[in-house]
C-alpha cells in the first residue's frame, strides 16, 4: 500500500471483499489496513451501492472488479491482481496511457499474456460512452455466475468487452505486437526478468519471471538493441 501511495498519487485503492464483518476477527483486521491506508476502501460485495449492483454474491469473485465499471464516482480505473507486484515498468505504461486520448488500457507483457485483454493487467474509464459501461459490466457479471470456474473470468473479458473496448485503447505489448496492430512497446527497458502481471506475492509463485527475448519487431523503434523489452 505504502508503494501505491507513491507511484499512483491521488488514487484510491478499491478492495472487492464477502467478509463477514460481524466478525470481530474479521472486522479487526479490516479496520487495521483501513484505518492504516486512508487511500483504501473495503467494498462489501452483498451489498454494492449504484444501480444495478447490491448483492453480487451470485457471481465469481474474480469477476468482483468489475464493478467499477459505470461507477459515477469513478473516472479512470486499473484492474490488478493482488499477488502481483506493482513496477516501475507498469507504472511509466500507465502514465503514456493517461497522456493519451484513449479510454482503455492493456498490457501484454509474458509470452503467456497472449490474448487481446489480460484480466489482471488493464484499466479503462467511465467517460467515454458512459451509458455503455454498465451494461457492458452486467452482461459479464451474467455469464460469470459463481458456479464458473475462477478463471471464466479471463474468458469474458475477452469475449464479452474486446469488441467495445477495442474502439479505444491503447495496448503495451511486449510480444505479439503482430498479432493485436496498433500496440507499441513498453516505454522503459525490462528489468531483472520481471514482468507486469508477475505472481510474485504468492508463495507458490515468489520465483515467477520471465527469460524469453522479445521479438524484434516489438522493441521500441530507437531501441532495437534491448532484447529483453
Amino acid at each position: 500500500m505504502q508503494r501505491l501511495s507513491r507511484v499512483y498519487p491521488g488514487w484510491s485503492v478499491r478492495f472487492y471483499h464477502d467478509l463477514d464483518i460481524s466478525d470481530p476477527e474479521k472486522a479487526a483486521w479490516v479496520c487495521s489496513l483501513s484505518c492504516k491506508y486512508e487511500q483504501l476502501d473495503f467494498c462489501y460485495v452483498g451489498n454494492l451501492p449504484g444501480a444495478g449492483l447490491g448483492d453480487i454474491q451470485w457471481t465469481i469473485g474474480t469477476i468482483w472488479r468489475l464493478a467499477v465499471m459505470g461507477d459515477p464516482l469513478v473516472s479512470r480505473f486499473i484492474i490488478r491482481d493482488t499477488d502481483s507486484p506493482v513496477l516501475l515498468r507498469e507504472v511509466e505504461a500507465v502514465h503514456e496511457w493517461l497522456s493519451s486520448d484513449k479510454c482503455f488500457h492493456m498490457m501484454r507483457d509474458n509470452p503467456a499474456h497472449n490474448q487481446a485483454i489480460m484480466g489482471g493487467a488493464w484499466g479503462g474509464c467511465n467517460t467515454w460512452h458512459p451509458e455503455a459501461m454498465p451494461r457492458l459490466r452486467d452482461l459479464v457479471f451474467r455469464w460469470s455466475k459463481n458456479k464458473s470456474k475462477p478463471s471464466q473470468d479471463q474468458i469474458n473479458v475477452v469475449q464479452l468487452l474486446w469488441p467495445t473496448l477495442k474502439k479505444s485503447h491503447l495496448a503495451h505489448d511486449a510480444f505479439y505486437c503482430h498479432k493485436f496492430p496498433g500496440s507499441r512497446p513498453f516505454p522503459s527497458r525490462r528489468q531483472n526478468y520481471t514482468f507486469v502481471g508477475m505472481r510474485t506475492l504468492r508463495d507458490a509463485y515468489s520465483d515467477d519471471s520471465i527469460h524469453d527475448p522479445c521479438p524484434i519487431e516489438c522493441r521500441p523503434t530507437h531501441h532495437k538493441d534491448w532484447e529483453y523489452c
